[in-house]
């Protein structure tokens, strides 16, 4: 078996297998050695790469043993995929960064659009707030809004910052199963979208009561339910409808609505990475929300979301090719 880890200069672990190996804490601070324990052929050596170090362990592995040749082979094949995958990391950190930067900068413009900065500040902290209450109690609408704004940007935050999670790290969130009433978790993640969705005419119908239970991670069904929401907004016919089913018996929610076409032969790769169809391509995104929704059925272990289009029903509006969709969902 060989193991491996990278660290960037602070010793944080970057990625590597290191932690399937049950003796790695006894061989941590002596990462450079080869020996024979208990009968077993163990190999290990750590290399600093000036950024990032690499620490490979083989266990077991004849042949990798007995040949130095064939070992530093193999060393030099891991130094050279640590790299890339180092610098893939840090492409990735950036671009993660640079979100919640717009987020924040986003926010603060809003804030500042209601009021100057110099209207909340007093001299003691109750007279901030005497400040900013005379200022909402002058302009509760643009108040109420701006409190409905901050919440939209923090609900995006908090699902950038676990879709980051489950796409980076997700073998290691721990699924926590509860019950929860399926009308009210999708009208929470509903929400923030809910001034978009009225822009667009696009009206929201429930074909299921409250009484309706399902049994699910409440972090994974909110990522899943955010991520469908940021797809339908952008995606689904304006003035039109999307329709939420819920067959109790089958534990399926069908979702339906008119939205982009997507072609038969494209509808699996829109499950990957960084894919988009072809219908699309005029519209603003980067290819992650089916990603991140077959992530997270996958860590529940539930069934792939299943996309029925109806090929027969078209309809063109303002240059795009719509369709009518079926989402079915299995609980």
């Amino acid at each position: 078996m060989i193991y491996y880890e990278i660290q960037d200069l602070k010793g944080n672990n970057l990625a590597g297998n290191m932690h399937e190996f049950s003796r790695a804490a006894e061989f941590r601070d002596k990462k450079s050695f080869s020996s024979h324990f208990n009968g077993k052929g163990i190999k290990s050596i750590e290399e600093d790469l000036g950024d990032i170090k690499v620490w490979v362990l083989v266990e077991n592995e004849g042949d990798l043993l007995k040949s130095s040749k064939l070992f530093k082979k193999t060393l030099e094949l891991y130094k050279t995929i640590s790299l890339q995958l180092y610098k893939h990391y840090l492409v990735e950190v950036d671009a993660h960064g640079h979100m919640l930067t717009t987020i924040q900068a986003q926010i603060m413009q809003q804030i500042d659009m209601f009021a100057d900065n110099s209207e909340f500040y007093g001299d003691s902290f109750s007279e901030s707030v005497a400040k900013v209450s005379r200022i909402v109690e002058g302009d509760k609408e643009s108040a109420a809004r701006l409190i409905c704004y901050i919440k939209k940007r923090m609900t995006d935050m908090r699902a950038h910052l676990l879709g980051v999670e489950i796409i980076h790290s997700g073998e290691q969130y721990e699924i926590k199963p509860v019950v929860v009433s399926l009308k009210r978790a999708i009208l929470n993640q509903y929400a923030p979208f809910s001034e978009e969705f009225d822009e667009s005419a696009i009206r929201i119908r429930f074909y299921f009561d409250e009484s309706s239970e399902i049994e699910v991670d409440k972090n994974m069904f909110s990522l899943i339910m955010y991520n469908f929401f940021s797809n339908a907004v952008k995606y689904a016919k304006p003035n039109s409808e999307i329709r939420l089913n819920y067959v109790g018996d089958d534990n399926c929610l069908d979702v339906s609505m008119i939205s982009l076409k997507m072609e038969r032969d494209e509808i699996n790769d829109l499950f990957n990475q960084g894919v988009r169809g072809r219908h699309a391509e005029d519209i603003p995104g980067k290819g992650i929300g089916l990603f991140v929704i077959r992530k997270s059925l996958e860590l529940m272990e539930k069934k792939l979301m299943y996309i029925s289009p109806e090929y027969g029903r078209n309809y063109n509006e303002d240059g795009f090719v719509y369709i009518e969709n079926h989402f079915k969902f299995w609980f």
